[in-house]
């Protein structure tokens, strides 16, 4: 029973009076999982079919009515009602299963399994990448516990033109793919056709629709022409440059050579891979772009939070480089100083 037919026991008319002036009909709905029951509601009357009401106090009584029976429902062309809750706030690994748009990527991903399997495999190897299996993890839970139970086709025009040129798109990706049997324009045609299924489905609650959980995914697509190796190559430069910077500053003499740091004493320190932070900045970058998608960010904002990350990580490898590098030099002063750096005065430290 509605909430309002429980408030007020004497005057059942003027209760639902308060809240619709329509004609004595019943009103279709149709809830977030289905069509819930119809009910009944009477025209706006203007005294109290109950004469034994006083006419202040039913006043008072539609007041109290209208609004407790607005904070249950919901009136936006249909009748949404809080007593048919959101399923997807308790959704199950069987509900995940059976959820027509993972069904549906499910379905794409086995007709592409032969490609996901080079690519992935290769993939793996890079361990700066073997974050991917909870991209995908992310992406088809978020996907199974907002979607609508029926895709979306109705679009404007301009969204509908870029979908045939995606698609086109996507058909040549795959066909280059199979000519150079080469995974790698596969696995963007992979993404391509992912990207139009997330775009014809939509949010329950909102009715956004779920292109932008495609984020997480595409920080598994590979750059083009051995991208991320020279990134990387690049990344290890930049840091070994500031990191120098910083030890000029702090009057501590050494040579810089590429990604070689030689102080005048001690061994030489190289900047690899480790140091310059390459893991932790794409493990940040995907956890930025996690963010997003759980809470729902838009595509621009993802992206800026996902420079940020990118900005603070790498001032935190630079911070660690030059921690590196100034421990071992005065390790070394100490060593020389024979433990002098406990007299006053001793030592640069």
């Amino acid at each position: 029973m509605p909430a309002c037919l429980s408030v007020c026991g004497d005057c059942v008319g003027c209760e639902l009076s308060a809240v619709f002036a329509v004609p004595d009909r019943p009103v279709s709905s149709r809830g977030l999982h289905g069509t819930v029951p119809n009910f009944p509601f009477k025209t706006a009357t203007t005294g109290c079919e109950n004469p034994t009401v006083s006419a202040g106090r039913c006043k008072v009584r539609r007041r109290r009515v209208a609004k407790q029976f607005r904070g249950d429902f919901e009136w936006t062309g249909t009748f949404m009602s809080s007593q048919f809750p959101d399923k997807s706030a308790n959704i199950g690994a069987a509900q995940i299963l059976k959820a027509p748009l993972v069904v549906s990527m499910a379905t794409l991903s086995v007709v592409c399994l032969p490609v996901l399997y080079s690519y992935l495999t290769n993939l793996w190897t890079r361990e700066y990448y073997q974050f991917f299996p909870f991209a995908f993890a992310t992406v088809f839970w978020f996907a199974a516990s907002r979607a609508r139970r029926e895709p979306d086709f109705s679009m404007p025009q301009w969204r509908t033109v870029l979908h045939v040129a995606a698609a086109a798109g996507c058909a040549a990706l795959a066909g280059l793919g199979a000519f150079q049997g080469s995974p790698w324009p596969s696995y963007c045609a992979y993404m391509v056709a992912l990207a139009l299924l997330l775009d014809h489905w939509q949010e329950e609650a909102t009715g956004r629709r779920l292109f932008y959980l495609l984020l997480p995914l595409l920080l598994t697509v590979r750059p083009p022409l051995d991208g991320d190796n020279i990134a990387i190559q690049k990344l290890q430069l930049l840091t070994s440059k500031i990191a120098s910077n910083f030890l000029n500053a702090l009057e501590i003499d050494h040579i810089l050579s590429g990604n070689i740091i030689q102080p005048m004493k001690g061994p030489a320190l190289l900047v690899a891979e480790a140091c310059s932070g390459v893991q932790s900045l794409f493990t940040v970058m995907f956890i930025a772009a996690f963010i997003g998608a759980s809470k729902q960010y838009s595509i621009v904002r993802s992206l800026l939070l996902i420079g940020t990350g990118v900005f603070w990580a790498l001032l935190m490898n630079v911070f660690r480089v030059l921690a590196i590098a100034i421990g071992k030099e005065k390790k070394k002063i100490l060593i020389l100083q024979g433990g002098g750096g406990g007299r006053r005065g001793g030592g640069r430290w």
